[in-house]
């Protein structure tokens, strides 16, 4: 039987330092992951503008991601703990 090898390859970097994520479960950490990817996602298929709910803890990240592609970004926490919104403009 014949098997062919998928190509994998990294479309964009998490932006995560050395034990930044030290302390989170594998949960926690996948849940990010998510987030950063659903955000990515809206941002290169040009869905603008949006507004997200997001972890507090990946604000800082997503707020880079955006800047990295261009786009306006505020981040604003909500007044539920562990809990921010983000909301995404167009184009600088």
């Amino acid at each position: 039987m014949d098997h062919e090898m998928a190509t994998v390859e990294l479309v964009d970097t998490f932006d995560i330092d050395d034990g930044e994520l030290a302390g989170l479960s594998v949960q926690e950490s996948f849940v990010l992951g998510v987030e950063w990817m659903r955000v990515r996602t809206m941002l290169v298929g040009d869905l603008w503008p949006f507004s997200q709910t997001i972890h507090t803890a990946n604000a800082e990240r997503l707020t880079a991601l955006a800047t990295k592609y261009g786009r306006f970004c505020e981040h604003h926490k909500t007044t539920v703990e562990g809990w921010s919104v983000i909301h995404v403009g167009g184009r600088k």
